[in-house]
């Protein structure tokens, strides 16, 4: 039941990121710096809901013989998961400062925690701190899972 709730957010809020984003396109001018952020940070947040829909599933099957495909995707998510509080931030930022030098040296101060928790992801396989999957093939969260979230 749970699970199913939680299916019917990420459809509907696919479905509310889809229109924004087909919106966004159609009104604004394509040359302009805030709208291609604009875009990014739309598209980055269209992957998010779509690979949590599919893990979310992935999940719910519960099936040993799909852990690496759930492995991958759970990575993706993750990874999505990092990125999209970075995107919102290029995009506030540029929206209340502009774009230029400053935006720049912020946006790679900004990357650093996100560049150094996608290793974490990445790395996962190796140290699963951020998910495993138990001998029976369930999926759990690992002590850092709760980092991924921005």
């Amino acid at each position: 039941m749970n699970i199913q709730y939680n299916l019917d957010f990420l459809i509907a809020a696919l479905v509310l990121l889809t229109l924004l984003f087909f919106h966004s396109h159609g009104r604004k001018k394509l040359l302009d710096i805030n709208s291609l952020i604009f875009r990014r940070f739309i598209l980055v947040g269209i992957a998010d809901v779509l690979f949590d829909i599919i893990c979310t599933v992935l999940i719910q099957k519960h099936d040993p013989g799909m852990n690496h495909t759930l492995s991958s995707s759970l990575t993706v998510f993750y990874l999505m998961q990092i990125l999209f509080p970075y995107a919102f931030l290029c995009y506030t930022r540029s929206l209340r400062v502009g774009i230029g030098e400053g935006i720049r040296k912020t946006a790679c101060f900004w990357a650093i925690p996100s560049c150094a928790m996608a290793l974490l992801v990445i790395t996962n396989p190796w140290h699963e701190l951020v998910f495993y999957f138990d001998e029976w093939g369930g999926y759990h969260g690992g002590p850092l899972y709760m980092g991924t979230y921005g």
